[in-house]
């Protein structure tokens, strides 16, 4: 999403290393919260004839039948989603990796070098 995007990352180059603004191991949890949000989200949506169609009453609700939080294909993507981003973590760690040759300049102090 352009407005929206679900991380705000920069790379950090501090007194710790090399390293991101947002945590990698959050690259995992959070998507995979929005999935299962995502799954949770239409459990409950009611059908729609009684609202459209008069005079039909009913003493309960009805829902529209929904996914599973753990059938089979909800777990088989929810297991491709962590794999696929696991995997895009590899390249950032590798890249962050490529400034530690830069640490002792990025921590020079300016002043006392300059003197």
């Amino acid at each position: 999403p352009k407005k929206n995007p679900i991380f705000l990352v920069d790379l950090v180059l501090d007194a710790d290393g090399p390293h991101y603004s947002t945590p990698l191991k959050n690259f995992i949890t959070i998507p995979v919260s929005l999935f299962d949000k995502a799954i949770n989200s239409v459990q409950d949506v009611p059908q729609l004839e009684r609202f459209v169609m008069e005079g039909i009453s009913s003493a309960e609700n009805p829902l529209l039948e929904a996914v599973g939080m753990h059938e089979p294909p909800v777990e088989a993507l929810r297991q491709k989603l962590q794999e696929y981003v696991a995997a895009a973590i590899i390249p950032m760690e590798a890249y962050a990796r490529k400034y530690e040759q830069f640490m002792d300049l990025t921590m020079l102090d300016i002043n006392a070098y300059l003197k």
